[in-house]
């Protein structure tokens, strides 16, 4: 029994609470009576028509500078923007990337040994006008070392040496000592010096 009156006198204490609480509508009233006191209080200002001119000259102003400060921060964030992504894909596709080279230093070896032998055969060959072999060499070293002075010296003397001698392959033999001299500008007395020689 206690238990219901408890429960009946609590019921009763919520009702009481909630008639003193002020309702939404009363709420509404009061921000009209508000509103129209607002109202009632605002004096309409007259102005002369050089000062409001004057006004709205000054709020075009601010709003040019404000739209100016505005522009200025959109064209430097777009700038940052494209430089930022023209980099990005500079570095990504266009940056060639590193190569690791290998060098097989038996394999450069072994070829450095085998060009030497066709530059020393060679010559040893044009000394004893052995042409057509001293040719085959020095072709074979001009091959394996395309850009090589002693190499391309070489072949240029044996064929002008064997079309001094035999009268054969003296085109072939102006041909590579054009070509020697356009490799090597500078070398042309050495030629010159060999052919007194013979």
């Amino acid at each position: 029994m206690s238990f219901a009156v408890s429960q009946m006198m609590q019921t009763i204490k919520y009702n009481n609470a909630l008639l003193r609480k002020e309702s939404a509508f009363t709420q509404l009233k009061k921000y009209e009576e508000r509103k129209l006191n607002y109202k009632l209080k605002f004096v309409d200002k007259k102005i002369s028509p050089f000062e409001l001119e004057r006004i709205k000259k000054q709020i075009r102003a601010e709003f040019f500078l404000e739209r100016k400060r505005n522009n200025t921060i959109i064209v430097t964030v777009l700038v940052s923007v494209f430089v930022v992504l023209g980099w990005s894909v500079n570095y990504l596709f266009f940056t060639p990337t590193p190569k690791v080279v290998v060098i097989d230093v038996e394999a450069e070896k072994e070829s450095s040994k085998q060009f030497y032998f066709y530059i020393n055969d060679g010559y040893n060959r044009l000394k004893n006008n052995e042409f057509h072999n001293a040719i085959y060499q020095f072709e074979l070293a001009t091959k394996a070392r395309p850009d090589d002075f002693k190499a391309n010296l070489g072949l240029t003397l044996a064929l002008l040496k064997k079309c001094a001698i035999t009268k054969e392959d003296c085109d072939k033999a102006n041909k590579q000592k054009a070509i020697f001299l356009i490799q090597f500008p500078e070398k042309q007395q050495d030629i010159e010096d060999e052919v007194v020689v013979w």
